[in-house]
């Protein structure tokens, strides 16, 4: 019963801080944030590893995805330098997703594999290139998965917002391996 209530405390403490950084969080934080999450959320699905094969697209080999955003992709949609870790705050909005969503630098390379540091449990990774800002309510980014030397690809989503709420409203596959 301790337990319980020490961790009902624990996720109302967290809900209140989530609640208080929000408010202060500026409309492009939060606009960048969200595009971000929908592209993510989408790419964890809709991606060609070999992982997806079943007829549920949930992926049964890896147990952490984790996410990296990048300032550069190159003109042949190629993502460049160091991956950039999200905030805590960001991750917050995967809280309850099926498989755990770490930091990129969370994980480590070990042979062919991507591992989480701690658990040594297997990983996909997934990045997220810069928005770039269309409109007020137009967007455009690039995103893609990496299993593997054998295993990526990138897209080119459309976002747009209507009502208060962002949508993809269309992507394009530019490479997959």
């Amino acid at each position: 019963m301790n337990k319980i209530i020490k961790s009902l405390v624990f996720l109302l403490l967290l809900f209140f801080t989530y609640s208080c950084e929000n408010s202060f969080e500026s409309s492009l934080e939060y606009n960048e944030g969200t595009i971000r999450e929908l592209v993510l959320r989408d790419k964890f699905i809709n991606n060609y590893s070999g992982a997806l094969s079943n007829k549920d697209r949930i992926d049964t080999t890896y147990q952490v995805y984790f996410v990296g955003f990048y300032k550069e992709i190159d003109s042949n949609y190629v993502f460049r330098g160091d991956a950039i870790d999200p905030s805590d705050k960001f991750l917050i909005r995967f809280i309850g997703y099926i498989k755990r969503v770490k930091k990129r630098s969370d994980g480590e390379k070990v042979g062919w594999d991507f591992v989480d540091k701690i658990t040594k449990k297997k990983g996909m990774i997934f990045r997220v290139g810069p928005i770039k800002w269309i409109s007020e309510t137009e967007a455009e980014v690039e995103a893609g998965y990496f299993e593997g030397f054998t295993s990526a690809d990138c897209e080119t989503y459309w976002l747009n917002k209507k009502n208060g709420n962002w949508t993809i409203t269309e992507k394009k596959l530019r490479w997959v391996s």
